[in-house]
Parts: structure tokens; sequence; C-alpha cells
């Protein structure tokens, strides 16, 4: 893709109408790949809306957070377009647990918001 057709894109008519917003953190367990015991994990709500349809979400742990971030930054950086680091692991983990703040706040950051 272009480094013209990427701008096209940005400044198209509907790139101002879409809503990408984190959510609701939630501890989830499953079993250990040995069959031994649990292990909890970290799971956010990705919510998508645009103007005249409902919200569509969907729930990810944080390791496919990375994953998505990795595609996005193999993709856009050789054309000059930087995409923001995800907050560390442990300090959504602790926020969500603490309640001091929500802990999706900080993966906003990483999504576009009208």
């Amino acid at each position: 893709m272009s480094l013209e057709a990427i701008q096209q894109w940005l400044e198209g008519p509907g790139s101002q109408s879409v809503s990408i917003w984190c959510a609701d953190p939630e501890t989830s367990t499953e079993k250990s790949s040995l069959g031994i015991g649990q292990k909890s994990f970290q799971t956010y709500r990705v919510l998508y809306k645009q103007p005249g349809r409902d919200i569509v979400s969907v729930r990810h742990r944080y390791s496919e957070f990375e994953g998505v971030r990795k595609n996005l930054r193999d993709r856009y950086l050789p054309l000059g377009i930087l995409v923001p680091s995800l907050p560390p692991k442990n300090s959504l983990t602790a926020m969500a647990i603490n309640a001091t703040m929500s802990a999706s706040n900080k993966l906003d950051t990483f999504f576009i918001k009208e």
C-alpha cells in the first residue's frame, strides 16, 4: 500500500465516523498445558461503533493485542507511520485488580477514537 493510498484512506469519508475502544478487563482461568492446576489471564473487550449500527464487541487476551501491534508496526513503520506501544502487561492487571483506574483506559490510546 502506497503512502498516497494510506493518506486517502485516512482522509476518506468514513474515517471520522468509526469509534473503537477497549473496556471491561476480566480475569479468566484455564487448565495449564500439563493438565495440572490452572493459570489466570486478563482479557479485554474491544468495542466497534459506526453511526446507525449496533455496537459490535469481541473479547481478546493481552497477547493478541501484542500480535496485532506487531503486524501493524511491520506494515506501517516502513511508511513512516508510528504505531503506539502497548502499556506493560502487568500494569494493566494491577490496575484492574486495584480498581484505581480502568485498566482499559491505557489500551484506549492504542485505538482510534472519534
